[in-house]
Order: C-alpha cells, then structure tokens, then sequence
C-alpha cells in the first residue's frame, strides 16, 4: 500500500494514478496540479488504525515503534505524560495515556522518539530547556507530535521537572 501525497488517501500499489485526486504516481510528473489541493480531514477513518497505552513506560511506548517501524505510516501521536516519585529522590514519567493514529503495510517510514528531561537549577525553566534540546530536528526528520509535562517535584524544594517527548519520522526508500 501507498500513501497519495496530495489527498493523503492510502493506495494499492498497482494503482499509477490516485483514484481519489488523480495524482499520477509515475516518475515523470513534475508536480501535481495546482487547483489540486490536499485533503484538511480525511474522510476515510476506517482504513486507520488506532494503538492506545494507558499508563505505559517510555520504553514500552518504543518498543511498539521499533517492532512496527518500516511497516506503518503514523498520521498522529497524542497524548498526556505523568509524573511520579518512586523511591526518595528517584523519580521518573510515563505516559499517562498515548494514542497512536497509523495505516497498517505502509513501508518506507523510520520513526524514532526524542525525550529531553530537566530539573529546576537555580532561576531556569525546565521546561524552556527541553524544548531547546529538542529544537533542532535532524536533517531528514520532520516531527509528528510532541508531548510535554512540566510536574513539582516533592523531593526538590519545590524545583520542578519537565519532559518532553517528541516522535519523528523520516522517508526511506
């Protein structure tokens, strides 16, 4: 299966033109015509499929992407962290809930996820100082979804932690 750059509509891989826009697959078209324009909310919900965690490791999370990456297409990542102490000053997050929007046989798409976590020092943002390490996306890469959290840490004085989660994926061909 494949994915029409245009409409975003998911294809056979015989098909040459793209039955929805017509979008010519063969690779002596240019460029797609200009009053063509991509689809804003694709209609078409029941080709995607949907993986949901609840209270799931980061590990678990990229566990799922590792065993699936060349193998799906993801069209959204969403979701919310939590924080929590476990014992005395060690303390760690995990995805309160994440939903995964994909299409199943895509192949052609790397997927990998980025974290950044910061404690409070001194008069900085933690949060400020992970969205600064994750500023600079690789070349190649482009970001699906980022998710963030930003929690008092009972074992710090009052300081506060932030994380912040990012998916990005890449085309291989």
């Amino acid at each position: 299966m494949k994915i029409c750059p245009i409409c975003e509509e998911l294809m056979p891989d015989n098909h040459d033109v793209c039955m929805y826009c017509g979008y010519s697959f063969s690779p002596k078209q240019e460029k797609p015509k200009a009053n063509v324009e991509k689809k804003k909310n694709n209609k078409r919900v029941n080709d995607y499929k949907y993986m949901e965690f609840t209270k799931a490791s980061l590990d678990e999370v990229n566990r799922w992407i590792d065993q699936h990456n060349g193998k799906i297409r993801i069209v959204d990542f969403y979701g919310s962290l939590r924080f929590f102490q476990i014992i005395g000053a060690m303390s760690k997050f995990s995805y309160q809930n994440l939903t995964i929007k994909y299409y199943e046989d895509v192949e052609g798409y790397e997927y990998r996820i980025n974290k950044a976590q910061h404690v409070q020092l001194f008069f900085s943002d933690p949060l400020k100082d992970c969205l600064e390490d994750l500023r600079q996306i690789p070349q190649g890469y482009r970001q699906i979804g980022r998710i963030q959290k930003k929690a008092r840490y009972s074992g710090g004085n009052g300081q506060t932690l932030a994380c912040v989660i990012q998916l990005l994926e890449r085309r291989v061909d």
